[in-house]
């Protein structure tokens, strides 16, 4: 009797990754470019850092403020639907983002963060200091430019 070919072992699951949608001011569940991104990507959760220092400092009204969480709340029940839990972090302002981020990337062991460009000045530095906390760390970053049709300094007018 032939001797059977032998078997291949079973190849163990890739494990999935898990990533994290850090929400801003894009907060829509649709057409969302870091949204789609980090949902290719492993398990998902949102995140949401409420810095009510920081929105004093821009001056934000009460009235923009209470928009912005009735969206998270109909935001939280989309991604819901999706399988994607939403997570509120308080911070007192965006100098505490990068300590914020990295620490709960620890505890949830994420491995890719996604979010959509912001282009305002204290945005962009806010960004740049969590892009080297992460990197620090080894997790991934990547911004997504879905909030614009063109990148700001991209339209020159030739002065």
């Amino acid at each position: 009797m032939p001797a059977s070919p032998p078997r291949a072992a079973p190849c163990p699951e890739e494990p999935t990754m898990n990533t994290l949608l850090w929400l801003r001011t894009d907060l829509r569940a649709h057409d969302n470019p870091a949204l789609a991104a980090a949902a290719s990507g492993g398990t998902v959760t949102a995140l949401f850092l409420v810095a009510p220092g920081q929105w004093r400092q821009h001056g934000d009204a009460p009235a923009k403020v209470d928009f912005w969480l009735r969206n998270l709340r109909e935001l939280s029940h989309e991604l819901g639907r999706l399988g994607i839990p939403l997570r509120l972090l308080t911070v007192p302002d965006w100098s505490q983002a990068p300590q914020a981020l990295a620490s709960f990337c620890r505890a949830h062991a994420i491995g890719h963060v996604h979010a959509n460009a912001e282009w305002a000045v204290n945005e962009r530095r806010r960004d740049e200091a969590v892009a080297g906390s992460l990197q620090a760390m080894g997790v991934d970053w990547t911004l997504h430019h879905g909030a614009s049709l063109l990148r700001p300094g991209s339209v020159l007018n030739g002065k």
